[in-house]
């Protein structure tokens, strides 16, 4: 199996050779109309990946996989995201079925729902709840521990942690077809820093 961060990876360097490879002809300004000219070219996968390993994930009752959204390479562990159950299932590095978590409700360390999910170096599980309030709960799959995070003012639907906090990616409304998009900046301790304004259609 191939982690699908890699093929993120690989389509973002696709994109960025794309565009490096093409010429504006005309800008008009009124309707900021942009006339692109793309070169032909050939990008090769075996330019940026030497070996593609295929490793089937052990199925049981307990690891069935309805829809993979994310997945994680982390301390010779691979961390599967299920939207669909709203389940994180654990797999080792030969694809046998290890953990899952699993911790639906409405308690401490509970959520209703996942739209996200972050694996740090440690293996330690951050997922994103959506529901009234945001937050993110950490797990510590080896000793079961948790801790919550209550965002109150903000809403995402994607996250990425860096040293200070946290960046929020959220939809300007909740219409699937919906093209603008708020991105907030907030500290560990859950207080909004910065608030982006929608992007242009």
């Amino acid at each position: 199996m191939v982690a699908i961060n890699m093929m993120k990876l690989i389509l973002f360097l696709f994109t960025l050779s794309v565009f490096s490879a093409c010429s504006i002809q005309t800008i008009k300004d009124k309707g900021y109309e942009i006339n692109l000219v793309f070169e032909q070219g050939d990008i090769l996968v075996s330019s940026m990946v030497d070996t593609i390993t295929f490793i089937p994930l052990e199925t049981t009752d307990e690891s069935i996989i309805s829809e993979i959204s994310t997945i994680f390479f982390r301390q010779n562990k691979f961390y599967v995201f299920d939207f669909r159950q709203r389940i994180v299932l654990v797999f080792d590095e030969h694809g046998n079925y290890i953990t899952k978590l699993d911790r639906q409700g409405r308690g401490p360390c509970e959520y209703l729902e996942i739209h996200d999910i972050f694996v740090n170096e440690l293996g330690v599980v951050k997922v994103l709840s959506v529901s009234n309030p945001a937050k993110i709960i950490e797990y510590s799959l080896d000793d079961a521990g948790c801790s919550e995070l209550v965002f109150d003012d903000i809403t995402g639907s994607r996250f990425y942690p860096y040293n200070d906090g946290y960046l929020f990616f959220s939809p300007n409304g909740s219409q699937k077809n919906q093209s603008r998009f708020f991105l907030f900046a907030v500290n560990t301790n859950g207080d909004l820093l910065h608030k982006w304004l929608p992007s242009h259609q």
